[in-house]
C-alpha cells in the first residue's frame, strides 16, 4: 500500500515532474561542470570548485535551509526535503538555496527563475547552478 501510495503522492503534487525535469538537465549540468545525481528527492550536485558546496550550504543556514555536503573538499551540496514537503515549501527552498548560491559565488543569477504551478522548476535550479561558473 505505501509503495504504490507514494508515487501517486509525488505525482499528485507534481514533484515527480520536477525531477523528471532534473534528470533531463543532467547533461546541461555536465557541461557546466557540475555533476548531479540522485533519487526521488534526495540529489546532490558536485560543484567544480572546492569547498563551494559547504559555502553554500553554510550561506542556506543562515538563512534556514539545511543543506548537507559531502565529497573531499566539501563540494557536493546535497538536498534533502522531506516527503512530506509542500510545493510552497519546496518553492520556498529553491529560492533560499538561489540566494545562497548567488551570495557564495559572487555571481548575479543568470536569470531569476519564475514559478511553475506554485513550485520553483528544475529549470529555475540549472539557472542557479549556472552563475556558479
Amino acid at each position: 500500500m505505501l509503495k504504490r501510495a507514494l508515487p501517486d503522492c509525488i505525482e499528485a503534487d507534481g514533484i515527480a515532474r520536477s525531477l523528471d525535469m532534473m534528470t533531463r538537465a543532467e547533461a546541461d549540468f555536465l557541461a557546466l561542470g557540475a555533476l548531479v545525481r540522485g533519487r526521488g528527492l534526495d540529489w546532490g550536485i558536485a560543484f567544480a570548485a572546492p569547498d563551494l558546496g559547504a559555502r553554500i550550504s553554510h550561506e542556506a543556514y543562515l538563512r534556514g535551509l539545511l543543506v548537507e555536503t559531502s565529497g573531499s573538499a566539501d563540494e557536493v551540496a546535497k538536498l534533502l526535503p522531506p516527503l512530506t514537503a509542500s510545493r510552497d515549501e519546496l518553492a520556498e527552498g529553491v529560492a533560499l538555496l538561489a540566494d545562497a548560491v548567488t551570495r557564495q559565488s559572487r555571481r548575479p543569477l543568470v536569470r531569476r527563475p519564475a514559478p511553475i504551478g506554485g513550485v520553483q522548476g528544475a529549470d529555475a535550479f540549472l539557472g542557479v547552478v549556472r552563475s556558479c561558473f
